[in-house]
């Protein structure tokens, strides 16, 4: 009992340090959300004490400790210098400190590292939720050099992820991938930046929940043997969202982008990022490859479990990758 409201405290706390800084009117009550949303995080880390944890806590503790102080900095330079020179610097020092709070390149070195040692649950936190209040921030900079961190974002999360074999770690390249296409998206309109999002979250909640239930850690591995047809389906079907494949809801996320680049005449961007997409999409295809080669139980779904919770959320978030598309279709 002591637990569960122990949990439930710094969930609360996690949640709320969030939409204090969304909803906040100046940097510095941004800045202060940022920090309750941190301090509520590295417990959640910590909740099992291992040497794994604690590493990945200090790596994580560090990174935006470093990305807070840039930002502190940058606000007490607005505060108190007005000059047009002083105020470019100061924009950009505070895109720095977003970038490197969501870990987008050139500032993602700490990323990858942290994902590896963390639980499941604890990577779906840091690759959706904690991506949420400095996605929104970076809306309100609308900097130019935003365009150089979506190439290297596209660039590095296509090939970072091709010569790996822990799902983590892919998972981790996989993010910083779409974290380019949700850059772009902020960059035409915060609607299609939060459809993009809230797409993500979908697939990679269903997709997380498999990986966590089958407790894998590399692609690989021969403790797949004994995995429901269902199981397998919905992993499929969820990799191939995640590709951004059609007519699923992550080509959807991606269309809405298209139709804005057009007439936007951001033709380049959308290329680079498209072709970036076709090289991630090899490693999705590796990671289904190996799925498929083991065997599989014929059930959908074993009688003993029954539908209980975590397969409902299973079967709900899959079945908007075919749902939302044909929705939106009919519209």
């Amino acid at each position: 009992m002591f637990m569960k409201t122990y949990h439930m405290m710094f969930y609360f706390s996690l949640i709320s340090g969030s939409m204090i800084s969304i909803s906040s009117n100046n940097w510095f009550t941004a800045w202060l959300g940022l920090e309750i949303n941190l301090m509520s995080m590295i417990p959640l880390i910590l909740f099992k004490m291992s040497s794994k944890l604690s590493e990945a806590s200090i790596k994580y503790f560090l990174s935006q400790a470093i990305a807070s102080l840039i930002m502190i900095i940058s606000i007490f330079v607005l505060f108190n210098f007005m000059e047009n020179n002083i105020m470019n610097l100061n924009n950009n020092m505070m895109l720095l400190a977003m970038l490197m709070k969501t870990g987008i390149p050139p500032f993602h070195f700490w990323f990858p590292q942290i994902i590896n040692l963390m639980s499941w649950i604890q990577c779906f936190i840091i690759l959706t939720w904690q991506k949420l209040a400095p996605l929104m921030l970076l809306f309100l900079l609308s900097n130019k050099a935003v365009m150089i961190s979506i190439i290297l974002a596209a660039g590095i999360g296509a090939l970072g992820g091709l010569n790996q074999n822990n799902v983590k770690i892919i998972m981790a390249y996989s993010s910083i991938s779409h974290s380019a296409w949700m850059l772009l998206a902020m960059m035409e309109s915060i609607s299609f930046l939060l459809f993009y999002y809230i797409s993500y979250i979908l697939i990679s909640t269903s997709l997380i929940l498999i990986l966590k239930k089958m407790n894998i850690n590399k692609i690989n591995e021969t403790n797949m043997k004994n995995i429901s047809l269902f199981d397998k389906l919905t992993f499929i079907l969820n990799i191939l969202s995640l590709g951004g494949m059609p007519p699923l809801l992550g080509f959807s996320a991606k269309l809405f982008i298209f139709y804005s680049a057009i007439n936007s005449n951001s033709y380049f961007m959308f290329i680079f990022l498209i072709t970036s997409t076709l090289i991630s999409l090899f490693f999705y295809l590796r990671m289904i490859y190996f799925f498929m080669t083991f065997k599989y139980n014929i059930m959908f779904i074993n009688i003993n479990k029954k539908m209980n919770k975590k397969y409902s959320l299973i079967f709900i978030s899959s079945f908007t990758n075919i749902f939302i598309p044909l929705f939106l279709i009919i519209l």
